[in-house]
């Protein structure tokens, strides 16, 4: 059995995958993450002539609501930079019952984008009727009891 020492060693992802995958948090938020495989990092380098970590790289969300056609070419809603370390980002103030995407990107010399990978899409749901005054979790009215009304007063 071999023993890990816990103060020298770390997790890391090595599945040597491109992924991406959106989640839902909540009807406003979503959560994503991915990986990037060596091998695609090496071509990003040979293509672009530049070390991995010099590329500017972009985490892109797209609203693709109403949209049917899978190919049609939408501007991205909302567009962070990343560094080339990170993993995963959340993405906050979104809408409710509407369809998204996320890709990650760099760009050409000429300013365009090139997508590296892109995620599933993902629904975020509708709002529920409830007002939000009505979720309350405990209700209470002073009712002249004290935390010591359990003992006896003399």
């Amino acid at each position: 059995m071999e023993i890990i020492d816990g103060e020298n060693s770390h997790w890391q992802r090595l599945n040597q995958r491109n992924r991406m995958r959106l989640m839902m948090v909540d009807p406003f938020t979503l959560h994503v993450y991915w990986e990037v495989s060596p091998l695609r990092k090496r071509l990003a380098e040979e293509h672009f002539q530049c070390n991995w970590y010099d590329l500017p790289l972009y985490l892109h969300l797209y609203d693709a609501t109403g949209v049917n056609d899978e190919h049609a070419n939408i501007s991205p809603m909302r567009s962070d930079r990343v560094h080339a370390e990170s993993d995963h980002w959340y993405f906050r103030h979104l809408a409710p019952q509407r369809r998204y995407y996320a890709q990650l990107t760099t760009t050409t010399w000429l300013g365009s984008d090139f997508a590296l990978l892109q995620s599933n899409l993902v629904a975020t749901p509708p709002l529920q009727n409830s007002a939000p005054h009505d979720d309350v979790f405990f209700r209470s009215e002073f009712d002249g009891y004290s935390f010591s009304e359990g003992r006896e007063s003399v």
